[in-house]
């Protein structure tokens, strides 16, 4: 019996080692294999997301670019129509000054035109320190440590490639990178110009250039560091590179770096073309994925190129540890099978994370495209209702009533432009962290009589009642708070009550809560779908496209609101239902002056 009992207890300590050994076996080859792929998956990985981080800082630099030819063309129609009103030279220099106290992140924005193609008076200014020798009207505004400086262009400018090119080409151009001082000025900048001709029945007459500051796009670009001691550098299509974490490289040539064997990256310079592959560095000797991604500029011109470079070492850092550890369970089997459950719940959890950053990238580039094209749409629209009844108005044959009614339009368009422009500024402002809260006492009964006293004209257009409802614990309510972002608040949020309701009401009115006060707008419009009201408040987030198209505007009032209730630290909320109309809330707490 024992001898029997022996031999199953042999038997199945043998089947026991044999199962721990096959399973080891098993686990450990499994194991081993899944590192090996995982490894390859993490490898390509690090290239996507490497990727990702160019095309994302490309993007930025082409919006950063374009934003100023945008700027250009602006100032272009502006001048073309002061010249059509025979405006005067003043109306230019105010022109210039407007445009560079808007755009803070322009380095200058300057004009220069051929003789005597403006007024045709430029004898008279000779002899005018504002002139050049000629009396041509060559004005450049520049800022320069917080302070905006005067400059004079001389003849030495007609033959400057900003002036030279757009003049040959008759189309946009951006210059390229080059170091320059203002004329009667020693300070010296690097920068590129972008440039736009002034055409006028279909002959060239002059110019209007935005200066980029170059050194600014570098610091920005230098703050990016991929994998820690990973690089971005930005090259022109020339070659020449204007941004390097080294800055002994910049202002030189690529091209005079790249071995002759490199023609791929020739190809994506010379070309603009968007390619990934590795290679040994010129510029710091170790090997790297070399990334290209190319930024559209001007019409003139080819694309220039972001390049980012990585060294392998870093990126594959963590395939290599996996690869380790595979080796180190091919010994160990069964004991780092919990090691395998959690690396496959790390790598799903990596995954999901790249993958949903990767399509938020996606998601932001489409929608500040989107964002984009109806910027360029809502500021047409208005251009082309100004200088078409402006045109008409030149006529002296049309009648007083006509006449009243072209100004009444050109009045209504010149509003909306200045709407627009006004809520892409406040954009800019809250986004660059620059606007500002200013807290004083007021009441809020003055405060908002003032804005709904606004809107009166508009809601009777529509036949819409104005509803008003005050808290009435005290006949006049006093508040510490911004009342210039309270305002604003209200005017977007009323001014979209109206827009999307048909008819019936909207109602405004806020209630005391002591240390703090609730506002409202509430109207019986076409109310938000359900799917929209998660994103309503988001930037570049216009929910239904749709929607914006149809009723106009740029889509972004919510956002903006919404930001400027969260610096007043307050919060924001919506009750809405579609077909019954919508209500905002937003609680302000009581603040105290600084």
């Amino acid at each position: 019996m024992n001898k029997i009992n022996l031999k199953k207890h042999n038997i199945s300590l043998t089947i026991a080692i044999v199962v721990t050994i096959v399973t080891a076996i098993l686990f450990s080859f499994l194991f081993l294999y899944l590192g090996i792929n995982h490894r390859k998956d993490v490898y390509n990985d690090s290239k996507k997301l490497a990727i990702e981080i160019s095309r994302k800082a490309a993007f930025e630099t082409q919006v950063y670019i374009l934003s100023a030819i945008f700027t250009a063309k602006s100032l272009e129609q502006k001048a073309h129509l002061l010249k059509k009103l025979n405006g005067s030279r003043d109306e230019i220099r105010t022109m210039l000054n407007e445009a560079i106290n808007e755009n803070t992140n322009y380095l200058g924005v300057w004009t220069l035109w051929e003789p005597n193609a403006f007024d045709g008076n430029d004898h008279l200014y000779q002899n005018d320190s504002l002139y050049n020798e000629m009396g041509t009207i060559g004005i450049g505004i520049f800022r320069y440590n917080d302070s905006v400086y005067y400059e004079v262009m001389t003849t030495k400018d007609y033959i400057g490639d900003y002036y030279k090119y757009p003049k040959e080409l008759l189309s946009d151009y951006l210059t390229e990178p080059y170091r320059f001082a203002y004329s009667g000025h020693k300070q010296l900048f690097f920068g590129s110009t972008v440039s736009v001709p002034i055409i006028v029945h279909d002959q060239f007459v002059g110019a209007i250039g935005v200066d980029i500051d170059l050194e600014s796009l570098q610091n920005y670009l230098n703050k990016i560091k991929p994998y820690e001691t990973g690089y971005l550098s930005l090259i022109s299509n020339s070659g020449k590179i204007i941004s390097h974490v080294d800055t002994s490289f910049i202002d030189k040539n690529i091209f005079d770096y790249l071995v002759k064997s490199d023609t791929i990256s020739y190809d994506a310079v010379v070309n603009g073309k968007e390619l990934t592959f590795e290679i040994v560095s010129e510029f710091t000797g170790e090997k790297v994925f070399r990334m290209f991604y190319p930024i559209v500029v001007a019409e003139g011109n080819k694309p220039w190129s972001m390049m980012i470079e990585i060294p392998i070492e870093k990126a594959t850092y963590r395939s290599k540890q996996l690869l380790n550890v595979a080796i180190v369970t091919l010994i160990v089997g069964l004991s780092l099978l919990i090691y395998l459950i959690i690396n496959i719940s790390e790598r799903k959890r990596y995954e999901r994370r790249l993958l949903a950053a990767k399509s938020q990238a996606e998601e932001s580039d489409r929608l500040k495209s989107a964002f984009l094209n109806n910027i360029s749409h809502e500021i047409r629209t208005p251009l082309n209702g100004i200088l078409g009844f402006s045109e008409l108005l030149v006529d002296d044959r049309i009648k007083v009533d006509e006449a009243k009614s072209y100004k009444k339009i050109i009045s209504e368009s010149g509003k909306q432009l200045l709407s627009i422009i006004a809520n892409v500024i406040e954009l800019s402002k809250i986004q660059s962290g620059k606007s500002k809260i200013n807290i004083h006492k007021f009441s809020i009964e003055k405060a908002l009589d003032g804005v709904i006293e606004s809107f009166k004209t508009a809601a009777k257009e529509k036949e819409l009642n104005i509803v008003i409802s005050y808290s009435q614990s005290k006949p006049e309510h006093y508040f510490s708070t911004d009342e210039d972002k309270l305002k604003q608040v209200f005017n977007y949020l009323i001014d979209n009550a109206i827009k999307f309701t048909h008819s019936g009401q909207v109602e405004i009115g806020f209630k005391d809560q002591g240390n703090s006060f609730l506002f409202y707008v509430k109207d019986t419009g076409i109310g938000i779908k359900p799917n929209n009201v998660k994103n309503i408040f988001e930037f570049f987030n216009q929910g239904d496209v749709s929607t914006v198209r149809r009723y106009g505007g740029l889509g972004i009032g919510l956002s903006i609101s919404k930001s400027l209730v969260d610096m007043l630290m307050g919060r924001m909320w919506l009750e809405s239902e579609m077909g019954t109309g919508s209500t905002f809330y937003f609680e302000l707490p009581l603040l105290k002056a600084k």
